[in-house]
């Protein structure tokens, strides 16, 4: 089940924020590395690779990130989606 603030009017949002509280307190933290495969396999990667070297501005490291996420391959994408569904079945 997925939800985003994005997608919902503020009144909704409160709405639905205080139902997932009430239904689903026992639920993990929607920001648990175990949970976000983005969070332990592919934000390290480009963020140990940007942060390398220095960079002369915000702007450098952004574009520099952005060619690390473009240039990450096909085969670690695979290989962290497969590592993330044993990470589910304790949940």
């Amino acid at each position: 089940m997925c939800f985003s603030r994005i997608l919902l009017s503020g009144y909704k949002f409160g709405t639905m924020q205080q139902w997932l509280e009430e239904d689903f307190s026992d639920f993990w933290a929607p920001s648990s590395p175990d949970m976000n495969h983005l969070d332990y396999g592919v934000w390290s990667y480009v963020e140990i690779r940007s942060c390398a070297v220095p960079h002369p501005s915000y702007d450098a490291l952004k574009t520099f990130a952005e060619k690390q996420w473009a240039s990450m391959s096909k085969g670690r994408v695979v290989k962290v989606c497969a590592a993330f569904r044993p990470r589910l079945k304790p949940m």
